[in-house]
């Protein structure tokens, strides 16, 4: 998101007025919208659809009426005003949708480490190079840079972490980040 909000073809939602921020987009490339969406699945980078790409729903399935609460005896002379809306949303043209994952993501698995407030932490799916890593990164790693300040990872290694801590993990080929995985610690990958 960050590399995309700094593009030269990025335009900004507010300079393209309150069309597009009722949207809930933060802007347009290339006659995009550009919204920031989180999702679990490993690996993916973006979504990109043509605008009619899929549609959405939203109607009541229960009009909007006023409910008299006062019949229930727990309430005199309330009333409240109810109704129930449906969303939905469905792909109606799977061709004009392409999701687009990270290429080279690496595989990482967490378990208890052998000390007190540690997880072990493995990497793998690098075919060269060596692992680093860090916890809680101010910033991501991209991809081709030089001088990761990360720590070593050889093999399998016990990292004293908390519960939600932030673990990357970069592969370095020649000097630079050639891929990037994350995870998030759970309490059960923490020795006790």
């Amino acid at each position: 998101m960050s590399l995309i909000l700094k593009s030269p073809e990025f335009i900004h939602a507010s300079d393209l007025g309150d069309e597009v921020i009722s949207s809930g987009a933060v802007g347009k490339i290339a006659g995009f919208l550009v919204i920031e969406w989180n999702d679990e699945t490993a690996g993916l980078a973006m979504i990109a659809g043509h605008p009619r790409f899929a549609t959405r729903a939203r109607e009541f399935k229960v009009d909007v009426h006023l409910q008299d609460l006062s019949q229930s005896g727990r309430y005199i002379g309330a009333s409240a005003v109810q109704g129930r809306i449906v969303y939905d949303h469905k792909v109606l043209r799977p061709k004009a949708v392409r999701a687009v994952f990270c290429p080279g993501a690496l595989g990482i698995t967490v378990s208890k480490g052998t000390a007190s407030g540690t997880a072990a932490v493995f990497a793998s799916g690098a075919s060269s190079g060596t692992y680093a890593y860090r916890v809680n990164p101010d910033t991501r790693a991209v991809y081709g840079q030089s001088g990761y300040d990360g720590e070593a990872l050889n093999g399998t290694e016990d990292i004293p972490v908390s519960e939600g801590s932030i673990i990357e993990v970069v592969n370095i080929v020649s000097g630079k980040v050639e891929n990037a995985g994350y995870v998030t610690v759970k309490a059960s990958d923490i020795k006790d």
